[in-house]
């Protein structure tokens, strides 16, 4: 019983800690082609795909980790994943808190367009929602292909 429980906490921890990596990769994304001045509707599209080609990248590279190892801890594995969440929190609240001043400041122009054109936008929340579904849908796919195999 130790062991699925151990195993359960295992799963939430990393899959917080790989959501919360690929979460703060995307905040960069989206402040990196606002400084840019992309064309606003290709960064909805462009940050989607790409947070949700390095979330399933991540979390396969983390399964197979977890194939191929026999002599795993799942505790210790889920404590480092725990920490990995918490300083990656960490790293988010200082990054916004420290360059969201300097973006706005040097690129209020950019970023204020950005934020007023994804106001009621279909084609942001079409790319937000359909980001979503194929990131869950892959996510349940990994997640199948290894318990099968």
């Amino acid at each position: 019983m130790k062991n699925e429980f151990s195993l359960i906490g295992l799963g939430i921890a990393s899959w917080l800690g790989i959501i919360s990596i690929f979460y703060t990769i995307r905040i960069i994304i989206i402040d990196f082609l606002i400084i840019q001045n992309i064309m606003f509707p290709y960064i909805h599209l462009s940050y989607e795909l790409f947070y949700n080609f390095l979330f399933l990248l991540g979390f396969y590279l983390f399964l197979n980790y977890l194939k191929t190892r026999k002599d795993l801890n799942y505790i210790q594995l889920a404590r480092n994943w725990i920490i990995v969440f918490i300083l990656v929190q960490i790293i988010q609240f200082f990054y916004t808190y420290y360059l969201y001043d300097i973006i706005i400041e040097n690129y209020h122009d950019n970023w204020s367009h950005f934020y007023e054109y994804g106001e009621g936008q279909y084609f942001k929340n079409l790319a937000s929602t359909i980001g979503e579904t194929l990131r869950y849908l892959g996510a349940g796919l990994l997640i199948y292909k290894f318990i099968k195999d």
